[in-house]
């Protein structure tokens, strides 16, 4: 067989013994119909001289994908052990592959560029980095499903994606770049407990943002990493974070308690501006600087929960137009709860919102979110009742003239 180019393989076939296309001139192979993975008994099944395989969509790393030859500088390539495969019938994109995607420079520079207002679906096996700028603008894309082996999401990656309302984030994922998610339609996010890092403008302009958690191996949060979600409600930093970037929460402006954990020094410049719904805050003895205009435009600003003593609130530095935290009642030595909320889910009515409600079952701290819509009214067709001697006669009729008689006395 060594003049052999192209495979064409079919859906009977299931598995393929140890190397036998090995030093061939293979170049091509297809699989048609092929619902169930085929079993590779040795990963050398393929040469490497192959340049183009067409992948049924059903694979995923965990079968053949993690085994299929890399290609060599073809059009089907995202990087130098990656590649991709563009599914017209239900608008998926797969990736497959192992170590980093390309970076692409510019929003139209990624290979699948055409697909931009198509592609809803995007599936990434296998790969431990989605480069930059890879779904930039993909307005359509609505669901994303990534393999834990993925360690970063990169800078932009899917920046403005319109459709995604909702994300699951690899449990493999340590860093996620500036603008990773900004202006997305995501609702609430778990941040999985491997991260150490999130970007500048991570998630800026996440508009309908009502929750995060961030777990405790977070260390960093860049400038505006959570600027201008206008939704979201309350925001609890951990302990392991040292460092919140400028103009983190910047215009969140229903935001309305924050605790800030025990490894932040510094609150920068501007971090809480314009949080005009910002009702209490609490910080620890750590603080040592609040910098120029970090609760700027928090009209609402009543009460600090602070662990020091008001000789050591004294000893920080505030920098100007912090007018409403000097205003703000200072709650020294104070204990900070660790809470234990107990969820409760009120269901809405035809007239009232449904919610979550969470109340701490150790100091009564209570909040609501997840607002869903009232049902409204169904009404049902009625039940029809027939006149009596002293009920209305005629209505829902059609009678258009009535001739009362001489002698009626009553109607």
């Amino acid at each position: 067989f060594e003049l052999l180019e192209t495979l064409i393989i079919s859906s009977t076939v299931k598995y393929i013994e140890n190397t036998p296309f090995k030093n061939t001139s293979l170049k091509t192979v297809e699989f048609k119909g092929n619902e169930e993975p085929i079993t590779l008994c040795s990963e050398e099944a393929f040469d490497s001289k192959i340049t183009y395989i067409d992948v049924p969509i059903t694979y995923t790393s965990s079968d053949f994908c993690s085994k299929i030859p890399r290609t060599n500088g073809q059009a089907n390539e995202c990087g130098e052990t990656c590649s991709w495969k563009y599914y017209h019938s239900n608008t998926t994109l797969l990736i497959w592959g192992s170590g980093s995607m390309k970076n692409f420079e510019t929003t139209t520079s990624m290979p699948w560029n055409g697909q931009q207002n198509r592609m809803t679906n995007a599936e990434i096996y296998g790969v431990n980095s989605v480069g930059k700028n890879s779904f930039n603008e993909f307005k359509q894309l609505s669901n994303v499903i990534f393999e834990s082996t993925v360690t970063e999401i990169g800078e932009s990656s899917f920046y403005n994606c319109e459709g995604i309302t909702t994300i699951t984030l690899p449990s493999s994922l340590i860093t996620i770049g500036n603008s990773a998610f900004s202006k997305t339609k995501i609702e609430t996010i778990d941040i999985p407990s491997t991260v150490t890092s999130i970007g500048e403008n991570a998630f800026s302009g996440c508009e309908k943002l009502k929750s995060i958690l961030i777990p405790d191996t977070v260390q960093t949060i860049g400038v505006a990493a959570f600027a201008g979600c206008k939704n979201l409600a309350r925001v609890t930093i951990p302990d392991s974070v040292t460092a919140v970037g400028g103009n983190a929460f910047d215009d969140c402006t229903r935001l309305e308690k924050v605790v800030l954990g025990s490894g932040i020094t510094t609150i920068e410049d501007g971090t809480f501006y314009n949080c005009a719904s910002l009702k209490e805050v609490t910080m620890t003895v750590n603080v040592t600087a609040i910098d120029f205009a970090a609760f700027y435009g928090c009209g609402d600003l009543k009460d600090v929960y602070y662990t020091g003593s008001e000789e050591d609130w004294n000893k920080i530095t505030i920098g100007l137009f912090n007018d409403r935290l000097n205003k703000a009642t200072i709650h020294y030595a104070y204990l900070e709860c660790k809470h234990e909320y107990n969820k409760y889910e009120v269901l809405p009515t035809c007239t009232k919102q449904g919610y979550t409600w969470y109340c701490c079952s150790i100091c009564g701290d209570n909040y609501s979110e997840d607002y869903v819509a009232p049902v409204g009214h169904s009404y049902d067709s009625g039940v029809k009742k027939e006149p009596t001697c002293t009920s209305i006669a005629f209505i829902d009729t059609d009678i258009k003239k009535v001739v009362v008689p001489l002698s009626s006395n009553n109607l």
